[in-house]
């Protein structure tokens, strides 16, 4: 398969997928390497297509349908389990995380995109975090990081706001 015709077979992939897609799932479809891939995926977004990389794979960046985007700064500890309690009281109440931001002092900032509609999701996501013996980003600024919530309605949002705030894990810079 020539790459221009790959390029637009994975970008239709990506466009019907309902899920992210692996790197290493889409090299096998295509039977090429994962770093072709990943050269593939960098020439699609240079052509202005939206392609983001998740922790479980490569999708197309949706606007959103309806909602607010709301950003809040968060605070906690060292600890999965305060990350993975901080994840689900936000899709408790009704929230999707959309990123984590970290303001770091020497690179700026780095965002990365979760796309965490449900709690099964939380639950993959805290797995992978667990599994790779990796520390979350935030550990890079003391705790302290942002996320981008797609909520339905202002009420929702305060509803997070509140119930954040009774575990502690509203920062400051937000109160």
């Amino acid at each position: 398969m020539e790459s221009v015709t790959r390029r637009e077979a994975i970008y239709e992939t990506l466009s019907k997928a309902i899920q992210p897609i692996k790197g290493s799932e889409l090299a096998k479809m295509y039977q090429v390497s994962r770093q072709v891939i990943v050269q593939d995926i960098a020439l699609l977004r240079a052509k202005g297509i939206q392609v983001v990389a998740t922790p479980s794979g490569y999708m197309i960046q949706e606007p959103v349908a309806s909602g607010l985007l709301k950003t809040i700064c968060c605070k906690h500890g060292h600890t999965i389990e305060e990350l993975q309690k901080e994840l689900e009281l936000i899709i408790s109440y009704g929230g999707k995380v959309i990123d984590v931001i970290v303001e770091h002092p020497v690179y700026g900032e780095i965002r990365v995109v979760l796309n965490l509609n449900y709690l099964k999701d939380v639950k993959t996501f805290i797995e992978k975090v667990s599994q790779a013996q990796t520390k979350p980003l935030s550990l890079l600024t003391e705790g302290i990081h942002y996320h981008t919530l797609e909520v339905e309605n202002e009420q929702m949002y305060q509803e997070i706001i509140n119930e954040l705030k009774q575990h502690h894990f509203i920062h400051e810079r937000l109160k």
